[in-house]
């Protein structure tokens, strides 16, 4: 059995995590948990920004970019991640006047 590679977006990471996690720091955890990064030269700025991992074989809770970012915080640790509330608007349902009245009678 081969191992899965995974390609990490760190741009997608930051994004998902709320924080910038230094690349080094990144580098190491996924190290210390045993997953392989792999090499190759890169292709463009933006390829600079992804990492292809090596999932070990024994790892089958891995399969996809958001398992290995939910390791990384994890390791990094949650309590390092400031809170925050989401920022999007909330609009109240349309009041069905029709409907309330069929109910009131």
């Amino acid at each position: 059995v081969l191992p899965k590679r995974i390609r990490l977006d760190l741009d997608y990471l930051e994004k998902l995590l709320g924080i910038k996690i230094p690349v080094r720091e990144i580098k190491n955890i996924l190290k210390r948990l045993d997953f392989q990064l792999g090499g190759g030269k890169v292709a463009s700025e933006a390829e600079s920004r992804k990492i292809m991992i090596k999932v070990p074989t024994r790892r089958l809770d891995v399969s996809i970019p958001e398992d290995l970012i939910e390791e990384i915080g994890r390791i990094y640790g949650y309590q390092k991640i400031k809170s925050a509330f989401p920022t999007a608007t909330l609009i109240p349902p349309k009041r069905n006047t029709d409907r309330f009245w069929e109910e009131m009678t």
